[in-house]
């Protein structure tokens, strides 16, 4: 049986997953007029391809000073938002082999220290994020940057920072902004469901998990997530109907889920408790 701390561990590094560090816009047409942009963006695009060297070479501390001196450089240059989200990327996956190897030591110290650095990755993405609806976004050359801030978002709530549902929702919802692919919009609905379920937010948790499954009924994660959200307000103040609705989507979830799937057992024993308590089964 995995500490609960391990697995934290674990969800992170699935969280973390590892995107193309995203590069500045490229310089316009030569006149006299914007050759001094153009020098200024060759510079960024420098700094940019040397960060992601760094970076690939797994130098956080190295690719995070380039990052950190191209945007005191020139903290107006366009590709500014670019580096800020680069530099968000490196400081959280610095952040994510430290925090796993303090919680493989139990070193207390060691992973408050990893999370002050997920907190600064955190405020990189957002002042990323910032400039990019400053300037307007570009849903092709700003999909990093939205993508970077969810994932950052999400690993926050996983560590147990003080994240809101508003929080949640607002990050998801940039990030929602840029994305077209059915299948991936589906799955961040189910995701953001499943990080508002963390923070309490149950009334917007049941509304996410349940806008996935007005497009995909037989979806056994939004199954599962709506279920367990439902039990958590039916029992909190003996809500029979929404304990009624968990049941009836616990029924589903089993009907469609993989065998091996690692809620089965969630899902039953969640059931029994049901009618062994409430006199609840599934319709």
């Amino acid at each position: 049986m995995k500490s609960k701390h391990l697995v934290i561990a674990i969800i992170l590094l699935a969280s973390l997953s590892v995107h193309a560090l995203s590069q500045p816009d490229k310089p316009g047409d030569p006149t006299a007029e914007n050759a001094k942009n153009i020098a200024r963006n060759a510079a960024v695009q420098k700094a940019a391809q040397d960060g992601v060297a760094a970076f690939q070479r797994k130098d956080y501390d190295a690719a995070i000073t380039i990052f950190d001196a191209a945007i005191k450089a020139d903290p107006d240059d366009p590709g500014v938002s670019a580096l800020l989200t680069d530099k968000a990327i490196a400081l959280n996956a610095q952040a994510a082999e430290l925090y796993n190897a303090a919680i493989a030591k139990k070193d207390n110290a060691a992973r408050d220290a990893a999370k002050a650095i997920f907190r600064t990755a955190s405020e990189s993405s957002a002042k990323a994020v910032a400039m990019v609806k400053a300037r307007g976004i570009k849903p092709e050359a700003d999909r990093s940057t939205f993508t970077a801030r969810r994932d950052i978002v999400r690993v926050l709530v996983t560590i147990g920072e003080p994240m809101t549902g508003d929080d949640l929702i607002t990050a998801y919802k940039d990030y929602l902004s840029v994305e077209s692919d059915p299948a991936k919009v589906l799955n961040a609905h189910i995701d953001l469901a499943q990080q508002l379920l963390s923070v309490g937010d149950t009334k917007r948790a049941e509304q996410e998990f349940e806008f996935a499954l007005s497009s995909s009924p037989k979806n056994a994660t939004a199954n599962f997530g709506l279920a367990m959200t439902l039990v958590t307000m039916g029992s909190g103040n003996n809500d029979k109907a929404a304990l009624q609705r968990a049941a009836n989507y616990f029924k589903t979830y089993l009907s469609v889920a993989p065998a091996d799937d690692s809620h089965r057992s969630d899902a039953t024993e969640t059931l029994t408790f049901l009618k062994e308590s409430y006199n609840i089964v599934p319709k």
